[in-house]
């Protein structure tokens, strides 16, 4: 089932409730020559010869579940302003992901919206850093960084 219409039809799937529309997928082929020099933005050769790029469009208050992510990522933003919470990976135990054979197992089963450090008394003696990106700027994600985004305003993001 796919995670967008499970949000829709239950905004408590997603933990921290549905907020806002979105869309996530690969930049258009039409698009990517636009994004030049591209070398840069990949870690590797291999990553360069597979040129994954991605384009997020989001409305204000949409939230990304905390997560993190296996590759490097360069994001950067275009249009509008997102906040970032970020953790280390070493923070990893304390924000309570899904079992690895979880359909959500880089996710956090904690709502980093409104914690319930009962459940989850790790969470609270995590760390985290926030950062505002505005148009122009670029964010780089190292790989097993956690990562929780709220969309401040309509947003448009690579």
């Amino acid at each position: 089932r796919d995670m967008f219409f499970s949000c829709v039809e239950d905004p408590y799937f997603c933990n921290d409730g549905f907020k806002g529309h979105y869309y996530f997928g690969s930049v258009p082929d039409n698009l990517k020559s636009d994004l030049m020099p591209d070398k840069y933005l990949y870690h590797t050769e291999k990553d360069y010869k597979a040129r994954r790029q991605f384009i997020w469009i989001s409305s204000s208050g949409m939230i990304t579940h905390g997560h993190f992510d296996q590759d490097y990522n360069f994001f950067i933003q275009l249009v509008g302003q997102k906040k970032f919470t970020l953790w280390f990976p070493w923070e990893h135990e304390l924000l309570y992901t899904y079992p690895r054979v979880h359909p959500l197992w880089h996710k956090s089963r904690v709502n980093f919206a409104a914690p319930d450090v009962s459940r989850f008394p790790g969470f609270a003696k995590s760390h985290a850093v926030e950062v505002i990106v505005s148009p122009g700027d670029v964010l780089f994600i190292p790989p097993y960084t956690w990562h929780y985004v709220e969309t401040l305003s309509p947003s448009i993001s690579l």
